[in-house]
């Protein structure tokens, strides 16, 4: 799995990263969403596995890292509507 691209030609080759940069510029400027980079949505991708409340080793091998402790601290970001979803667990425990 390591050696297979995610954005792959037609032929299976690997994009060139910056006709992809600006494939995904101009998809986003059409529609009316903020700018961001290919990055990004990688750390989009992690935080929104983590908070599925899905395995987390298996997101940490997805991203290609060895310790899932890497990628809670460098992808997934927490949010406002997470953090009140936690104090209202903790609410319903006591």
């Amino acid at each position: 799995m390591g050696d297979m691209p995610v954005f792959a030609t037609e032929v299976g080759t690997y994009y060139d990263r910056n006709n992809l940069d600006r494939t995904l510029r101009a998809c986003l400027k059409a529609a009316n969403l903020p700018t961001m980079g290919l990055h990004a949505l990688r750390h989009t991708f992690a935080t929104l596995w983590a908070h599925s409340g899905v395995d987390l080793k298996n997101l940490s091998e997805t991203l290609g890292h060895t310790k899932v402790a890497f990628t809670l601290q460098q992808y997934v970001h927490s949010d406002m509507e997470t953090k009140r979803a936690g104090m209202l667990a903790v609410g319903e425990v006591m």
